[in-house]
């Protein structure tokens, strides 16, 4: 079975090197979103295996969108990716519940790393 993916982020060239990254392990991306509202209704229309979503999106908190997620799924599998690395940040996100965390920059092997450990 294949694993299909959500990318959530307001930045196309990330969300292309996103795409790429999953279809290089072979993931189906079934959708992208670029705002909360994009990402709750392409949520509920695929019921993707695996959100990759972005912390800080120009307009909406990643955090914020990843509880809304939680509450459509309490098992949501998302896995986020920012380039604040703080500890508390990362810390506060694992309590909530994401499976994985990415600081940018990263390279593929760091992502599929915390792709198939998010995915167990």
């Amino acid at each position: 079975m294949v694993t299909c993916a959500l990318i959530v982020d307001d930045n196309e060239l990330a969300r292309l090197l996103l795409r790429e990254f999953l279809k290089a392990l072979s993931y189906s991306v079934v959708a992208e979103a670029d705002t909360q509202a994009t990402a709750l209704d392409a949520y509920k229309r695929h019921k993707p295996d695996l959100v990759i979503l972005d912390l800080a999106l120009e307009h909406d908190d990643g955090l914020i969108i990843f509880k809304e997620l939680k509450k459509m799924n309490g098992s949501v599998r998302a896995v986020v990716v920012s380039a604040n690395a703080q500890k508390l940040v990362v810390e506060e996100l694992m309590r909530e519940g994401v499976r994985g965390f990415l600081a940018k920059p990263f390279d593929m092997k760091q992502f599929k790393q915390v792709v198939e450990k998010a995915l167990q």
